[in-house]
Protein backbone atom coordinates (compact mmCIF):
# COMPACT_ATOMS: atom_id res chain seq x y z
CA UNK A 1 0.00 0.00 0.00
CA UNK A 2 2.80 2.43 0.86
CA UNK A 3 4.84 1.66 -2.25
CA UNK A 4 1.95 1.52 -4.70
CA UNK A 5 0.45 4.96 -4.16
CA UNK A 6 1.32 8.48 -5.12
CA UNK A 7 -0.25 10.05 -2.02
CA UNK A 8 -0.92 8.70 1.44
CA UNK A 9 -3.83 10.42 3.18
CA UNK A 10 -3.72 10.57 6.99
CA UNK A 11 -6.68 12.67 8.18
CA UNK A 12 -6.24 11.71 11.84
CA UNK A 13 -7.75 14.00 14.45
CA UNK A 14 -5.25 12.61 16.98
CA UNK A 15 -1.89 11.07 16.13
CA UNK A 16 0.46 10.22 19.00
CA UNK A 17 3.32 8.85 16.91
CA UNK A 18 3.15 9.59 13.23
CA UNK A 19 5.31 6.91 11.62
CA UNK A 20 2.96 6.29 8.71
CA UNK A 21 4.10 9.47 6.98
CA UNK A 22 7.73 8.29 7.20
CA UNK A 23 6.90 4.87 5.76
CA UNK A 24 5.09 6.50 2.85
CA UNK A 25 7.79 9.12 2.22
CA UNK A 26 10.58 6.56 2.09
CA UNK A 27 8.73 4.84 -0.75
CA UNK A 28 8.03 8.03 -2.71
CA UNK A 29 4.42 8.25 -1.56
CA UNK A 30 3.80 11.82 -0.37
CA UNK A 31 1.65 12.17 2.73
CA UNK A 32 -1.36 14.44 2.95
CA UNK A 33 -1.79 14.85 6.69
CA UNK A 34 -3.81 16.66 9.30
CA UNK A 35 -1.03 18.56 11.11
CA UNK A 36 -1.55 17.06 14.57
CA UNK A 37 0.69 15.13 16.96
CA UNK A 38 3.48 13.22 15.28
CA UNK A 39 2.34 14.33 11.83
CA UNK A 40 3.42 17.96 12.26
CA UNK A 41 6.84 17.01 10.91
CA UNK A 42 5.27 16.71 7.45
CA UNK A 43 5.98 20.34 6.60
CA UNK A 44 3.46 21.55 4.04
CA UNK A 45 5.01 22.00 0.62
CA UNK A 46 8.38 20.60 1.68
CA UNK A 47 7.83 16.95 2.65
CA UNK A 48 4.22 16.47 1.58
CA UNK A 49 0.98 18.31 2.20
CA UNK A 50 -0.49 19.24 5.55
CA UNK A 51 -3.52 21.13 6.71
CA UNK A 52 -5.18 22.34 9.88
CA UNK A 53 -8.91 22.26 10.20
CA UNK A 54 -11.61 20.02 8.89
CA UNK A 55 -13.11 18.71 5.71
CA UNK A 56 -12.78 21.93 3.68
CA UNK A 57 -9.05 22.20 4.50
CA UNK A 58 -8.50 18.54 3.66
CA UNK A 59 -10.23 19.07 0.32
CA UNK A 60 -7.97 22.07 -0.37
CA UNK A 61 -4.84 20.03 0.45
CA UNK A 62 -6.02 17.26 -1.88
CA UNK A 63 -6.62 19.79 -4.65
CA UNK A 64 -3.11 21.24 -4.20
CA UNK A 65 -1.61 17.76 -4.35
CA UNK A 66 -3.53 16.88 -7.51
CA UNK A 67 -2.61 20.21 -9.13
CA UNK A 68 1.09 19.48 -8.51
CA UNK A 69 0.63 15.90 -9.73
CA UNK A 70 -0.81 17.12 -13.05
CA UNK A 71 2.19 19.34 -13.84
CA UNK A 72 4.41 17.97 -16.64
CA UNK A 73 7.24 15.96 -15.08
CA UNK A 74 5.80 16.86 -11.64
CA UNK A 75 8.70 19.11 -10.47
CA UNK A 76 7.06 19.99 -7.12
CA UNK A 77 6.25 16.34 -6.43
CA UNK A 78 9.76 15.15 -7.30
CA UNK A 79 11.37 17.86 -5.15
CA UNK A 80 9.15 16.99 -2.16
CA UNK A 81 9.97 13.29 -2.57
CA UNK A 82 13.70 14.00 -2.53
CA UNK A 83 13.44 16.48 0.35
CA UNK A 84 11.32 14.12 2.45
CA UNK A 85 13.77 11.22 2.16
CA UNK A 86 16.73 13.52 2.80
CA UNK A 87 15.00 14.92 5.90
CA UNK A 88 14.37 11.44 7.29
CA UNK A 89 17.96 10.29 6.74
CA UNK A 90 19.48 13.48 8.10
CA UNK A 91 17.28 13.85 11.18
CA UNK A 92 15.36 10.72 12.07
CA UNK A 93 17.44 7.58 11.49
CA UNK A 94 18.19 5.45 14.54
CA UNK A 95 21.83 6.44 14.65
CA UNK A 96 20.79 10.10 14.93
CA UNK A 97 17.80 9.70 17.24
CA UNK A 98 19.29 6.96 19.41
CA UNK A 99 22.50 8.82 20.07
CA UNK A 100 20.90 12.21 20.68
CA UNK A 101 17.74 11.36 22.57
CA UNK A 102 17.27 7.77 23.65
CA UNK A 103 20.66 6.82 25.07
CA UNK A 104 20.74 9.75 27.52
CA UNK A 105 17.18 8.95 28.54
CA UNK A 106 18.00 5.27 29.11
CA UNK A 107 21.09 6.18 31.12
CA UNK A 108 19.06 8.53 33.32
CA UNK A 109 16.41 5.85 33.85
CA UNK A 110 19.08 3.30 34.78
CA UNK A 111 20.64 5.73 37.28
CA UNK A 112 17.27 6.32 38.91
CA UNK A 113 16.18 2.68 38.92
CA UNK A 114 15.35 1.34 42.35
CA UNK A 115 17.27 -1.78 43.48
CA UNK A 116 14.02 -3.66 44.17
CA UNK A 117 12.79 -3.27 40.57
CA UNK A 118 12.77 -6.59 38.65
CA UNK A 119 14.47 -5.16 35.57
Amino acid sequence: MYAAGDFFIVPSRFEPCGLTDFFAQLLGNLPIVHAVGGLVKTVDGRFGYSYLGGEAELREALQRALRDYREPDMPAIREMQRAAVKNIYENFTWDKVLAKKYLPLYRLAKERMRPDMPY
